[in-house]
């Protein structure tokens, strides 16, 4: 077995072994990813799947696979999403979703983004689901104090004294949010777009979904709204509500990223983290 000599891994993979029935007989380490260091795995039968192993840094912001699978699980139907194979303590194994993961050289354009946010936006919420609600005010203050108090610095205080708790906005009925759904999380497959990397999804305010996911384009425009409302079967008349509120949630998406940021920097000590965050503090504060 090619399991990269990764006694961890190995672990792991023989104890799904014994719950799956079948035999792993591959594993190699995938490229990218923060919270979700990844390994794809091939069985003898040749099916592919990923393992997402637990770690401590899934503590640092806040997530769990338990959540992720139950998100997963709730999708099982859709084309557009990987398959929740099983959930252990020691991590989530998904279907592989074959295709290419978008880059910055990408030709996806705005439109599709937004055409496959209002489909994941309108996803069906059964009664009793186990999918917990995204809490901004929660999630800020999780990062900061996980945050090392050399970080906070006077800037970074003022920004949070700003932006700690979310804006004011009318209340709309919550929806699945992906909240990373940028083209980095987006796989080109030939039957069209589909998403991975659903660790921080959550029930919430899909303004905020919309707004970090435009941000991320650099197109939060008027027309760009207006074609995701016609997408969800929303009147005119909520135009005007909707807009706004991505104009609200988007400074105080770009201080929870720059907290993320930090903490990234924090615990990996690589400078594009830092450097993210310093570019995001500059344009908060000028």
């Amino acid at each position: 077995m090619n399991r990269n000599q990764n006694p961890i891994v190995d672990v792991n993979l023989k104890a799904l072994d014994s719950r799956l029935e079948t035999t792993f007989v591959e594993a190699s380490a995938l490229s990218g990813g923060l919270t979700n260091r990844c390994w794809k795995l091939k069985d003898s039968s040749d099916n592919q799947y990923v393992w997402r192993p637990n770690s401590p840094i899934l503590d640092v912001f806040g997530l769990t696979r338990k959540q992720e699978f139950q998100v997963l699980k709730l999708l099982d139907e859709v084309s557009w999403a990987p398959k929740a194979i099983d959930c252990t303590s020691q991590g989530l194994l998904v279907s592989w979703l074959e295709g290419e993961v978008t880059d910055s050289n990408s030709t996806v354009s705005v439109n599709q983004l937004v055409d496959l946010l209002s489909t994941i936006h309108k996803t069906k919420l059964p009664q009793g689901h186990k999918i917990a609600s995204f809490d901004y005010e929660q999630r800020i203050e999780h990062y900061w104090q996980q945050l090392d108090p050399k970080y906070h610095s006077q800037a970074l205080r003022e920004l949070n004294l700003k932006y700690q708790y979310q804006p004011v906005l009318p209340v709309i009925k919550p929806a699945l949010c992906h909240l990373d759904f940028g083209i980095h999380n987006i796989v080109q497959a030939q039957e069209g777009l589909k998403v991975i990397d659903w660790e921080y999804a959550a029930i919430a305010d899909p303004r905020l979904d919309l707004a970090m996911a435009l941000d991320m384009v650099g197109e939060v425009s008027y027309s760009v709204v207006e074609r995701y409302l016609s997408n969800r079967g929303l009147t005119r008349s909520e135009m005007q509500s909707y807009y706004c509120g991505v104009q609200a949630w988007l400074n105080h998406s770009r201080y929870m990223a720059i907290l993320w940021y930090l903490l990234a920097h924090q615990h990996y000590q690589q400078l594009l983290y830092r450097d993210s965050a310093l570019v995001l503090i500059a344009q908060l504060t000028a």
